[in-house]
């Protein structure tokens, strides 16, 4: 779950920061590790880069470091790439 904190622009964009709490198993070590998403939002398109906050790292996964970077439009399912090292 991400939670949100959006600031308008009398435009209608908005900027944005959230968190999210990430449980998974990556190169088959298991852990967790905290997003922090930043970004710009418009009618059009979100732009934004989700960074692991640094130190959030447990488990297996203890260390890591790593981002997304996100560009789309409005649709149901889209891909990402998630660039991290352990």
């Amino acid at each position: 779950m991400v939670e949100y904190l959006m600031a308008y622009k009398s435009d209608g964009s908005a900027n944005f920061v959230g968190y999210e709490t990430i449980s998974c198993v990556l190169k088959e070590k298991s852990g967790g590790f905290v997003f922090e998403h930043r970004g710009l939002f418009n009618d059009v398109t979100v732009d934004s880069t989700w960074s692991i906050v640094a130190g959030s790292g447990t488990g297996a996964l203890s260390g890591i470091s790593g981002e997304v970077k996100f560009s789309a439009g409005h649709q149901e399912e889209y891909a990402i790439t998630f660039n991290y090292e352990l």
